[in-house]
Order: C-alpha cells, then sequence, then structure tokens
C-alpha cells in the first residue's frame, strides 16, 4: 500500500491553484447578508410611477427559504445597497417564484448621494 502512494504524482501547480480558487469563491458565496444602515435605509416604492424618473440599476433576489415575513425585503434591500441602488419596486404577485418561493424585485437609484464634506473652500491662483 505505501508503494502506492509514493508513486502518486504530487498535484500540479496549477491543480492547486485551481483548487484554492474554487474553495475561496465557494466560501465567498456562503457568507450571510447582514443588514448595515445604508441597506435599511433603501425604500421601498408601491407604484411604477414612483420610479420613472430613477436611473435602473438591476434585479435584486431573495433567496428562500425564509425565517420570518420580513426576510425577503431585507435580503433585496442588502443586495440593492451593493448595486448601489436607494429604491426598490417589488411587485410580489408576478415576481415572485411559484416553485421556490424566492423573491426578486428592481432596483433603482433614485437620489444622489450627497457626500458630508467640509464646506468648500476658495483657492485662488498664485499670483
Amino acid at each position: 500500500m505505501e508503494d502506492v502512494i509514493e508513486d502518486r504524482a504530487p498535484l500540479s501547480f496549477r491543480c492547486r491553484v485551481l483548487i484554492a480558487a474554487l474553495s475561496a469563491v465557494s466560501a465567498a458565496a456562503c457568507r450571510p447578508l447582514v443588514m448595515t444602515p445604508a441597506a435599511s435605509k433603501v425604500a421601498v416604492a408601491s407604484a411604477a410611477t414612483e420610479v420613472e424618473e430613477c436611473k435602473p440599476r438591476g434585479k435584486v433576489f431573495a433567496l428562500a427559504p425564509f425565517a420570518d415575513g420580513q426576510e425577503p425585503l431585507d435580503q433585496l434591500k442588502i443586495r440593492a445597497d451593493v448595486i448601489g441602488a436607494d429604491t426598490l419596486l417589488v411587485a410580489k404577485a408576478r415576481d415572485k417564484s411559484g416553485q421556490t418561493g424566492d423573491w426578486q424585485a428592481r432596483a433603482y437609484r433614485c437620489r444622489e448621494k450627497v457626500a458630508e464634506a467640509a464646506p468648500a473652500v476658495e483657492l485662488s491662483a498664485p499670483r
């Protein structure tokens, strides 16, 4: 038995890099979602007319199963904040998957972030 183990060729460098990369990707995909202060401020629009003037950012998804009734909305807000959106349009009846129970929503950027900065100081060019 020991002869068989000794005769095996070591894993190539490419295989080791591939294994490490796949492990890192799978670990990153499993991290929990955390409600941040910015995500909690994401607004939920009740009608499409509320987001007509907004810039679309994309679709976001909340993946079932859910622990409670608030969790799908929390997941949507967290994911919307990650892509730079500040407003969600959720159509629960149409966009909820009947087979899996997942939710989806369209994310929009409706207001520009105002950076909290010190008052502007006028700089004059040297004469």
